[in-house]
């Protein structure tokens, strides 16, 4: 069971393949290791960084591509 969106979101993006391969499709304008750092700062609840809500519905997309709903399942 998941509790909050931010377990949702990291076991989205652990499906769709990990912070490596999901960050550069979020941020493409920034070099992947800086997309990478970006997007583990936004999953870290305890750094100030977020994700915005188009972001947050494509990593939801992303893992639905790979049979994964739990971003959904927790927002419903």
């Amino acid at each position: 069971m998941i509790d909050n969106i931010t377990d949702a979101l990291l076991e989205c993006v652990k499906v769709a393949g990990g912070a490596k391969m999901v960050a550069p499709i979020l941020c493409p304008e920034k070099d992947p290791l800086a997309a990478q750092r970006q997007l583990l700062d936004c999953l870290n609840e305890d750094r100030p960084q977020q994700l915005n809500p188009g972001q947050v519905v494509l990593i939801f997309r992303l893992a639905r591509e790979r049979g994964c709903h739990a971003g959904m399942e927790f927002l419903a």
